[in-house]
């Protein structure tokens, strides 16, 4: 097991192979352990990392942590403590919705997205939706956004690796190893009777004022209770979601089963609860990378976007963002035979519009 602590809360993972990085995030129901037979699959030719967002697997169940903003902040800062600096995604389910939105805030940090199963409605205003605008400095946030990931680096203590941190990666540059500013710190001129004191105590009122901020954040925005990402969570336990994603008879059954068992259900409800469909599409409206998304015909929790998001999605950008509809249900790493070789041509292919795919979705020419 491997874990690191970002934040006071510890953040589990696990990893296998060497090369290129890929990160793995699981979706609402299971944990990292589903991703195994990938992991296996991936491990010769790339490093590959599977997460425990919070509130699931071996990750903290910390209720404060179960907001997009937390989850995300918490990706960013994993990737940072692990000297990653831009990765390959592929995501699932609440996973997808997650990589989306860290893709967005922070672009700097994802190579191409594999999203399968997110969770993309149809708002009913994409015909007269106004363009939404990308983040122009994602090193900076935007007056008014809540986006202030990249300009945070875990300290060496304690937000380090407990276990098995690789050591290939980015080091850091010589900028970012200067040496800080001695009055951030609290230092000032001899001279002046008790001015650490007086710094220290400014930098402790400015560190509660930025907590309490950011606690204010994350519960400023309404519960938007009437969604349909809310509709399909409201008083469901994971056990339930699994039975309707997964029949018992399924070789994968009972090894999900025992994962389900850790997640909190708290972070189901929680997460569904302040799910906006139509910030979800612009989060991928925006992105710059290359992006396949997957949906199941057969998926019985998340249903098959529309033609409307469909095209909402690929305007002006029809080689960056491809949508395949697969003949399978919720979990196409299972239930889709050619999954593997999908996967592996995702992430070898440097023009994902070219790779040959038999349900691709296409425009309609009109």
């Amino acid at each position: 097991m491997s874990a690191v602590t970002l934040g006071g809360d510890l953040v589990h993972y696990e990893v296998l192979g060497r090369g290129r990085t890929v990160l793995l995030l699981h979706g609402w129901v299971g944990s990292w352990r589903y991703w195994v037979p990938v992991m296996q699959q991936l491990h010769l030719k790339y490093r590959v990392f599977a997460v425990d967002l919070f509130g699931f697997g071996d990750s903290a169940k910390n209720p404060r942590r179960y907001t997009l903003d937390e989850q995300v902040r918490m990706l960013v800062q994993f990737l940072q403590s692990i000297q990653q600096k831009k990765v390959a995604v592929v995501a699932h389910g609440l996973g997808a919705w997650v990589a989306a939105e860290m893709a967005r805030r922070a672009p700097d940090t994802v190579a191409k997205m594999m999203l399968i199963a997110p969770p993309l409605f149809d708002p009913g205003d994409l015909a007269n939706r106004p363009a939404p605008k990308p983040v122009t400095n994602p090193t900076r946030p935007e007056e008014g956004d809540k986006t202030i990931y990249n300009t945070e680096r875990p300290s060496t203590d304690p937000d380090t690796p407990l276990a098995s941190i690789g050591r290939g990666g980015y080091p850091e540059s010589a900028a970012e190893r200067r040496s800080p500013d001695p009055d951030s710190l609290g230092y000032a001129d001899a001279t002046i009777p008790n001015a650490r004191m007086i710094n220290r105590a400014r930098l402790e009122e400015a560190a509660r004022a930025l907590a309490a901020m950011r606690t204010a954040d994350s519960h400023s925005t309404k519960p938007n209770e009437d969604n349909p990402l809310f509709k399909r969570f409201a008083g469901q336990e994971p056990t339930a979601l699994l039975n309707k994603t997964m029949k018992r008879t399924d070789v994968q059954y009972e090894k999900m089963v025992q994962d389900v068992s850790r997640t909190d259900p708290r972070v189901l409800l929680q997460m569904a609860t302040y799910y906006e469909s139509g910030a979800a599409l612009d989060a991928l409206r925006v992105s710059s990378m290359p992006t396949m998304i997957l949906h199941g015909n057969d998926d019985p929790l998340i249903d098959l976007p529309n033609e409307n998001v469909w095209n909402y999605l690929t305007h002006e950008k029809e080689e960056l963002c491809v949508p395949v509809p697969l003949s399978c249900g919720h979990f196409p790493m299972f239930e889709y035979d050619a999954f593997p070789r999908l996967l592996v041509n995702f992430l070898d292919s440097a023009d994902i519009s070219k790779i040959e795919v038999k349900e691709r979705w296409r425009r309609r020419s009109r």
